[in-house]
């Protein structure tokens, strides 16, 4: 099964990936979700996992559906596997 650390790394890459590709800075993402860009960097860096309204607010403002996040998180642990 996976495990937290895992699982808050990969979903920090991907909304990293999704707000680079949309030309977003953590500064930008950050007003746009009501959000300090330094909580967004821990997100990113998988130092920190959002709550579920949190990561529905990221989600909505990155053009990304939240059950996609975990569908790669399991999708790359078992790659790893």
């Amino acid at each position: 099964m996976i495990n937290e650390k895992f699982f808050a790394s990969s979903l920090g890459k991907q909304i990293r990936y999704a707000r680079m590709k949309k030309g977003l800075s953590l500064e930008q993402l950050g007003e746009r979700t009501s959000m300090s860009p330094n909580f967004i960097g821990r997100i990113e860096r998988g130092t920190s996992i959002p709550k579920s309204f949190t990561l529905y607010k990221l989600c909505k403002e990155l053009g990304i559906n939240p059950s996609f996040l975990f569908i790669q998180a399991e999708k790359e642990y078992k790659e790893q596997i």
